[in-house]
Order: structure tokens, then C-alpha cells, then sequence
């Protein structure tokens, strides 16, 4: 992902192991069976010493429900991990009852099935013999640590939404309600997200990657600071006309950096594509209207003569004549195969995790108080 902040920034605050690091936190307290006490909940302003970072392409494959019983297993914080496990399933199973209510299906927990299109890619760039090579590596969603990070991230968003709400204070809350092309926005009064089956939700975990999430924590460090005057000393107050064209502002730069690196994933897929010469002959699956991905990099490219085709239809295709400028391609079906049943992913949701970093930090003193 882009971030919205300068590397300089980033390098300061990025929870990176080895030393103290500023963060706004927030501790709830969890029994043996996963059970979290939303009573406890706790929002703190402090110095986290950073003990280590859990590098997920190291150890999820590592992370199964077995290792969890097999006290032989050698990774890190396996009693630590094995916890929020069964808190994030219990966390995930509340959040599917609210769907349901909201006339929504439940969605699927765990591993999607193999043959599914991959939605999250590694891109990794290399210079060999002076040629740069692309490799992209897809990435299945819905393992035990992607859960573990999804469903903990959208518990802090949801404990910070409310917090903002209990305390009058306004926030950059992202909604969903009812159907349309409109029932996803940012708004600056608390509102429900049917769609992840919450009452609240405020984006604050990446205040280094979303300008959205940065205006959230500084609201949030207010009302850690000032409890129930928060509102008098808060950098905006209710009903501010700044925050109302900063969520305008918002949602019309956050899709810019969206279309940008669309734009530059499909520079790399088209240059992954040709890096071996071409014409080249390739799998995609039938999305839309002609339109269709390749199976193994997210490279999206219209094909009239699947238009009439069903969706996940399968395809031989053969590409040549690339422009990198243009970003376009020449593509030739060879075969069309009959459709089979391949699920598909999940529609995009507002909290997934890319391949990254966990990041442990030091347990704190239990008198310890918030700066």
C-alpha cells in the first residue's frame, strides 16, 4: 500500500523493533478462552518498547490449530498466538450474527478454497545481470494469523468509533447502510457498518498510510488527555466545518491513491507478462462484461469474446503486442473452456492484512498510567 505520510515520518514512527516508540494503545483484557472483557477496555497515550516484530511470510505457515496443541512447536509467542486465536474467532462469530441481522450472508472463516482467485500479491522487483525482473507471489486470505490481525484491527477500529461516539466527539467514521453506489462513505457523525457487522467503525490503526486514521488518533489522544472535556480542547469540535472537507477531501484523494497504484500494479503485471518475450499464452477468468484477470497476477484486460460467456469462465489466452505506456495489451483467445465451479474471494473488505509485521511489544507495568 502507498503510504499518505513521507518516509521520514514513517521512519520514526513505524513500530519497528529495537526501541520505544510512540503509539496510542488500546488494552482489553482476554481470559484463557479467548473471551474478551469489553468492560476493561482501556485507551492509552504512552512509549511502546518495541521487544520484536513477527514477520508474517516467517512463521504463518507455521501457525496452525495443531502447533497450537504441539508444545514442541518452535515459533514465537505460540501461547500468546493461540489466545488471540480464539478471541478473533469469537470476535469474527459476533460480527457474522450482526450481518445476518442485516439481512447479509455470513462470510466464510479460514482458508479460501485453493482454486479461488488470489486477491493480495507480493510485489518484489530485483535487477539480474542489469535486467530488472518482477515476481509476484499471490497470497491466499483467511489464514490463521491474517484472521488474528483482520479481526483485531477491526476490534480497535470499533472500540475507537465508540469511544468517539460515548464522548460526543466527531471522527472520520467509515459507514455502510443499505445498497448503492453510495452506501460506503466517511462521514463525521457515528453511524453503523452493516457490512462487518459493527455499530461503530472509525479507521485509526494506520495513521502512517490513511490521513484519515492520523485526524482519528489526534481525536482519540484528546479524549485520552481530557476524558470528558475532550470536546472543549479537541483539535476539531462538533459540527467543524474543516473536518466535514477534510472527510470530503478524503475520499477523493484516498481514491486517486487507489487508481495510482492500480495503475502501477498493472505496470509491473504487464511488465511480469513480456519479461520472457512474447506473445505468451496465459489462464484468466471471465469477471464482467469482457472483462477478465489473469489467474496468476491481479492484470485485469477486456476480452470481448468472453462478454457473453458466465462469470469465472476459464480461458487460454495468448498476449503480445504490450504497451507499457499505454498500459494495454493485445490478446488473442485460443480456447474458452466450460465453466467449473471455482469459488470466488470475497468482495473486498474494509480490514485485511497484506504480507507485513506483527509487532510485540513489552508488557507494561500494571500501574503503568497513560502520558
Amino acid at each position: 500500500k502507498i503510504t499518505m505520510l513521507p518516509e521520514s515520518v514513517i521512519e520514526q514512527f513505524s513500530l519497528d523493533e529495537g526501541g520505544p516508540r510512540p503509539a496510542l494503545s488500546i488494552y482489553v483484557d482476554i481470559d484463557a478462552q479467548g473471551v474478551a472483557n469489553r468492560d476493561t477496555l482501556q485507551m492509552r497515550t504512552e512509549m511502546v518498547p518495541m521487544t520484536s516484530n513477527l514477520r508474517l511470510e516467517d512463521i504463518e505457515h507455521l501457525v496452525t490449530e495443531e502447533s497450537f496443541l504441539d508444545e514442541s512447536s518452535g515459533y514465537p509467542y505460540r501461547n500468546e498466538l493461540a489466545i488471540l486465536w480464539q478471541a478473533a474467532k469469537l470476535l469474527y462469530a459476533a460480527r457474522q450474527e450482526k450481518r445476518i441481522a442485516n439481512g447479509l450472508r455470513a462470510e466464510q472463516l479460514g482458508l479460501i478454497d485453493s482454486n479461488a482467485l488470489a486477491r493480495d500479491f507480493h510485489f518484489q522487483i530485483q535487477e539480474v545481470a542489469g535486467v530488472q525482473r518482477v515476481d509476484i507471489v499471490p497470497r491466499q486470505r483467511g489464514s490463521i494469523l491474517d484472521t488474528i490481525v483482520a479481526e483485531w484491527m477491526i476490534f480497535c477500529n470499533s472500540a475507537a468509533g465508540q469511544l468517539l461516539a460515548d464522548y460526543g466527539l466527531p471522527g472520520l467514521f467509515r459507514t455502510q447502510k443499505g445498497w448503492g453506489p453510495l452506501r460506503t462513505r466517511m462521514q463525521t457523525t457515528p453511524g453503523p457498518h452493516e457490512g462487518l457487522g459493527l455499530d461503530y467503525y472509525a479507521w485509526c490503526t494506520s495513521p502512517l498510510r490513511r490521513y484519515s486514521d492520523l485526524v482519528n488518533q489526534w481525536q482519540l489522544i484528546a479524549l485520552v488527555k481530557h476524558g470528558v472535556t475532550a470536546k472543549m480542547v479537541a483539535p476539531f469540535s462538533p459540527r467543524d466545518a474543516s473536518l466535514m472537507g477534510i472527510a470530503a477531501d478524503f475520499e477523493s484523494c484516498y481514491q486517486t491513491y487507489g487508481e495510482f497504484q492500480d495503475r502501477l500494479e498493472k505496470y509491473w503485471c504487464l511488465r511480469w507478462a513480456v519479461q520472457n518475450g512474447e506473445p505468451k499464452s496465459f489462464h484468466v477468468r471471465h469477471l464482467k462484461a469482457g472483462m477478465s484477470r489473469l489467474e496468476l497476477v491481479p492484470l485485469h484486460l477486456p476480452i470481448p469474446e468472453l462478454a457473453s460467456h458466465p462469470r469465472m469462465t476459464r480461458a487460454e489466452v495468448l498476449i503480445a503486442d504490450v504497451d507499457l505506456l499505454q498500459l494495454s495489451a493485445g490478446v488473442r483467445v485460443i480456447e474458452i473452456e466450460s465453466k467449473q465451479d471455482f469459488p470466488e474471494q470475497p468482495l473486498e473488505c474494509e480490514a485485511s492484512v497484506s504480507p507485513g509485521t506483527l509487532a510485540v511489544a513489552e508488557r507494561p507495568e500494571e500501574d503503568a498510567s497513560p502520558e
